[in-house]
This record gives C-alpha cells, sequence and structure tokens, in this order.
C-alpha cells in the first residue's frame, strides 16, 4: 500500500497512475472518469481529512477494507463516496459493517454496483445518488479456487459444484457467507423481494441457455445480456432500504444511453423498470416459437 499526503488528504492506492497536475486537488470519482479511465480496472481509497470523508474507487476487496478500516479509525469520517463495480462480498460487507455502526451517509458518483448496492448502500443511514450515477444489483457470486485457477460459481451453481469432498472448504465458505448476509439484511430491516426477482430472471435464463452465468454471447431473441437491475428510489424503499435523500434516475432513453457511455458499460448491461418486467426476460421471445427454433438452429449448426 502506497500513502501520500497532500493538501489534507490521503491517497492510499492499490495500484492505479494518472496524469500529475499542478494542482493540489482531491481525485473525484468524476475527475478519474474524465482524465484516467472509465473502466475501473484498480482500486483506491482516498482519505479527505478536512472534508471528513472517504472516497472508494474501483474494485472492492480485503486491501480496499483494511485502508477503509484505517481511514475511519479516528471517527471524524463521517461520509463515504462510491464509485464501483462492487466486488468480493466478504470485503463489502466488513466496510458496510463499519458504515452501519457509524451511522455514515454513502454519496454514489457514478457507479454503486454489485456489492457496493447489496451491501455499502443499504448499509448507509443516508444515501444520495447524484445525476449520472447508478446504483444496480445482481445475483450472488462466488469466487473460489480450484487447483490453481480461481472461478466464479452463482448462487444455483454453488450447491451442485461443491458437492465434491475436494470442495467442501468451497461450500462452508459458501454457507457461513449466505448466512452472514442472511443476517446482514435481517438487522437492515431489507426483505429479499429485489434479490428474489433478480433470481427468478436469472432461473429463466439457465432454463433457456444452460447457464445462469451471463455473457454477451449467451442471449436469444427475448432474452439480452442483461447483467444488472438498475434500481430507483421507490424500489429500494419498497425493499425497506431507508435513509434514501437525493436519488438521480434517468428520464428517458436518451439519458440511460448517456449514462451507460458515460460509465462505460455495454448497451445492454443494465435494466430499468419493474420486476414483472425483469421476471419476464427468457421467457416468451418476441416471434413465440418459431423465432426461437429458427434462432436454436442457426446457433447450434455453426
Amino acid at each position: 500500500m502506497k500513502t501520500s499526503r497532500r493538501a489534507g488528504w490521503t491517497l492510499l492506492v492499490m495500484c492505479a497512475m494518472w496524469p500529475a497536475s499542478g494542482a493540489a486537488q482531491v481525485p473525484t470519482p468524476a475527475h478519474i472518469r474524465e482524465t484516467v479511465a472509465r473502466n475501473l480496472s484498480f482500486s483506491l481509497t482516498v482519505l479527505d481529512a478536512g472534508a471528513r470523508q472517504v472516497t472508494l474507487i474501483g474494485t472492492i476487496d480485503a486491501a480496499m477494507a483494511e485502508q477503509f478500516k484505517a481511514a475511519v479509525a479516528d471517527g471524524h469520517v463521517d461520509t463515504v463516496v462510491v464509485d464501483s463495480y462492487g466486488g468480493d462480498i466478504a470485503s463489502a460487507m466488513d466496510i458496510a459493517d463499519l458504515i452501519r455502526q457509524r451511522g455514515m451517509h454513502v454519496l454514489v458518483d457514478g457507479r454503486c454496483l454489485s456489492a457496493c448496492a447489496s451491501y455499502l448502500f443499504s448499509a448507509a443511514a443516508t444515501k444520495t445518488v447524484l445525476p449520472g450515477s447508478v446504483v444496480a444489483i445482481h445475483g450472488l457470486t462466488l469466487r473460489y479456487p480450484d487447483g490453481d485457477q480461481m472461478k466464479q460459481a452463482t448462487e444455483s451453481q454453488a450447491d451442485e459444484l461443491f458437492r465434491s469432498s475436494t470442495m467442501v472448504g468451497n461450500r462452508d465458505f459458501f454457507n457461513r457467507l449466505t448466512a452472514r448476509q442472511n443476517e446482514f439484511y435481517r438487522q437492515l430491516g431489507v426483505r429479499s423481494d429485489l434479490r428474489d426477482s433478480f433470481a427468478r430472471y436469472l432461473a429463466h435464463r439457465k432454463q433457456l441457455l444452460g447457464t445462469d452465468m451471463i455473457a454477451a454471447q449467451q442471449h436469444a431473441p427475448g432474452c439480452p445480456p442483461v447483467q444488472m437491475w438498475a434500481l430507483d428510489k421507490a424500489q429500494l424503499e419498497a425493499a425497506g432500504v431507508r435513509g434514501i435523500g437525493a436519488f438521480w434516475t434517468p428520464s428517458g432513453d436518451e439519458q440511460k444511453a448517456r449514462l451507460l457511455r458515460d460509465l462505460g458499460l455495454p448497451a445492454e448491461f443494465l435494466y430499468y423498470g419493474p420486476a414483472t418486467g425483469l421476471e419476464q426476460l427468457c421467457t416468451r421471445p418476441p416471434g413465440g416459437i418459431a423465432k426461437m427454433k429458427q434462432w436454436l438452429a442457426r446457433t447450434f449448426s455453426r
């Protein structure tokens, strides 16, 4: 971990580079997106002592959790600014536990996806989503060791994958993780409605395509490669998420397209809309059975 101090802020860097500037300025998420990269393939923790806030940018992992713990140790930090695709579930819950215990405010500047939305955003006493930002969830995904490789498993895959005696450690870890998640939501009073709806969408994908791991090449008529569900204030509040203040959502297709472009996300990455619409994806393809048969014939005859 590298640490540098300049004009009242501390920068904790795992792996990042950006152009030097003559002016001492706290690197905000928007500044990083505009001057360095829109795709967050790095992890930054920025402590702005003067503003009593910590900024978390990029991948949530064990190093970020340790940096966050150190940054808030003196009790003066009351705001967490986030721009993150998500990351390691256990590390995200470690950060979220501190956010909840200290009654912190979370401000979304850009992306709060996956573990960021599920844990950090949910845990905050108060929340704000800035214009041009998005809060989105998806299904539980676990990274696990298999020999000398790290692989991913969805929640529906885990039970079958971890039945082998060689996978006992992974199964136990997965069970502990899901138990911790359930207790986390119980303490917050957040219901499983949103997660259940996304799980039903994934089940439809698996029935249609044979897998619920989503990739750009895994799609069919009526079943686009939607990877995350972008939620609005009303949907989150209905599920029991409390403390939501100003919450920006795109007002039309043009604003949605601009958000995707500005945040470096693929065109069909996000689904906006009600749970009923999400759950209908991958169930009734446009054009009916005949169109689906034509698509299957073209796909599997290659």
